[in-house]
């Protein structure tokens, strides 16, 4: 948060996060205060006396909702992009079926270019085929891996 304020553009977003839940409060109070005024001038056979208050308090409460959508429009993508994240060609084979080899070299430089340590693949002693490690069974022919 302190380097969120640190900037002009920050400090005016800091202010859009506390005055936009109010101007949403101070709308749904007065809506409230409206729908109350209405229901008891039913009872009484009476038109409404605050008549006026949904004119005033459905704008407030837009208003309200645009203000904290633009305080906090930076900080979710901020927190979903900090962590890096290595593509695993194998699961995504497994997900979405087998991919070209286009797509298996770019997952291929992502995991180098981060620098994270790929598991080494179990092979099957029946069938040859390469599963992940941890695994019970052949992905491929399922029988147990020893």
């Amino acid at each position: 948060m302190q380097k969120d304020l640190s900037t002009r553009d920050g400090l005016r977003r800091y202010k859009y996060r506390i005055f936009g839940p109010f101007f949403i409060l101070m709308g749904l109070m007065l809506l409230g205060f409206y729908i109350y005024d209405f229901v008891t001038s039913l009872q009484n056979y009476e038109f409404p006396q605050f008549y006026f208050l949904p004119v005033f308090s459905v704008p407030m409460i837009v208003f309200g909702i645009v203000m904290t959508v633009i305080g906090y429009r930076k900080i979710t993508p901020r927190y979903t992009t900090d962590f890096p994240t290595s593509v695993d060609p194998a699961s995504s084979d497994y997900r979405y079926g087998p991919t070209t080899s286009r797509y298996k070299n770019a997952s291929e430089d992502t995991t180098r270019v981060l620098d994270v340590p790929v598991p080494k693949k179990v092979k099957c002693r029946s069938c040859g085929g390469l599963s992940n490690p941890g695994t019970t069974y052949c992905s491929h022919c399922g029988e147990k891996l020893r």
